[in-house]
């Protein structure tokens, strides 16, 4: 098995360090997950679109699949906090014009008032970033070649943080809604890059010929970030890390601690973490409770309700999925023994989407 569930389990562990007032750099977890997104994302699209042959074979399994895994627990979600907790009391209702969007996965376009209900779910902008991808991404790949996909991604990778930071951290000057909406929408660098380890990883030779050069990007990034003060170092050391992961012998101890059972397991049910972690953390520090406590206190929670969301609630839905499976190629096999194990590896996580 993959470990990307641990580098998963990691993503939100370090995001919930940011929200509980302890790390102000765990915000970089989110790029963590979007580099994994893109990787499995566009990974599962090109072994379909090699197998589909026509478009609705390729798209509807991906979409409706896409649907089963996200909808329910989001919707349901946005059902307690802008139904449910005003019928019961626990704050007034938010106003329409500020809920439609997050029901229609655009909050990371609005830039308006903030009701108290709007406020817990802030964490949702990133949850529209990925739902965006997903509309748009399976289009891409239907209709470009892998080599097209790669300068695709390639010219994002490099434009998006220029971008970014002429507006986050040089504050060129730009209207007020555009440098509200810059450090959200101007994140897909993260998922391009993902998408291209994804075309890379089914090239002769894979992610191992990439190996030694990403030993030498995780240093580099770390000295970007600290130099630039934006997520592009963060994106290249995950990059890295995710070619590591991918390519680690079973053996060494990297692999140890990235299937570490606890930590797949988090990385498993991350998504529901992420979701519920929010609100809890930001009520705890609006209530003055000492960052420590919120950690111990917003994990424990999240933890207990995603485990009772995955055994009761997420698995009878994701059951559903098999009535719509993703066309498969076979895949050639690689010549080298360690080549075959990458590739075995790659396509048996490559279908477990996140």
């Amino acid at each position: 098995m993959l470990p990307l569930d641990g580098l998963r389990g990691i993503a939100i562990l370090t995001v919930i360090l940011l929200h509980a007032g302890i790390w102000r750099g765990g915000g970089v977890g989110v790029d963590l997950f979007f580099v994994l997104s893109g990787f499995l994302i566009t990974g599962i699209l090109l072994d379909a679109k090699a197998a589909a042959s026509t478009w609705q074979d390729y798209a509807w399994p991906f979409y409706v699949r896409r649907a089963l895994r996200i909808f329910p627990v989001a919707f349901t979600a946005l059902t307690l906090v802008f139904v449910v907790a005003p019928i019961a009391g626990l704050w007034p209702a938010a106003p329409f014009r500020e809920q439609v969007w997050f029901w229609t996965y655009l909050s990371n376009w609005y830039a308006g008032p903030r009701s108290f209900a709007v406020l817990h779910l802030q964490h949702f902008w990133s949850l529209a970033v990925e739902e965006q991808f997903y509309l748009i991404w399976p289009l891409v790949m239907w209709h470009c070649s892998s080599r097209t996909v790669t300068r695709v991604c390639g010219v994002i990778v490099i434009l998006v943080p220029i971008l970014r930071m002429l507006v986050t951290v040089w504050h060129v000057p730009v209207s007020a809604t555009v440098a509200a909406l810059a450090p959200t929408v101007l994140r897909f660098d993260g998922l391009a890059a993902g998408a291209w380890l994804a075309v890379a990883a089914r090239q002769p030779g894979g992610l191992g010929r990439w190996r030694p050069l990403a030993w030498c990007c995780l240093p580099l990034g770390v000295l970007l970030l600290r130099l630039t003060g934006d997520f592009s170092g963060a994106i290249l050391i995950f990059a890295a890390a995710l070619i590591a992961a991918v390519t680690v012998d079973p053996r060494d101890p990297l692999s140890t601690f990235l299937t570490w059972r606890p930590l797949r397991w988090v990385g498993r049910v991350s998504y529901v973490v992420y979701i519920v972690h929010f609100p809890i953390a930001a009520r705890l520090l609006g209530a003055g409770v000492s960052p420590p406590i919120i950690l111990v206190v917003t994990v424990a929670v999240s933890l207990l309700i995603a485990a009772a969301s995955w055994r009761w609630f997420e698995q009878p839905i994701l059951a559903h999925k098999s009535r719509w499976p993703m066309p498969r190629a076979i895949p050639q096999e690689s010549s080298s023994p360690t080549g075959q194990l990458i590739e075995r590896r790659i396509l048996v996580h490559a279908h477990r989407e996140p």
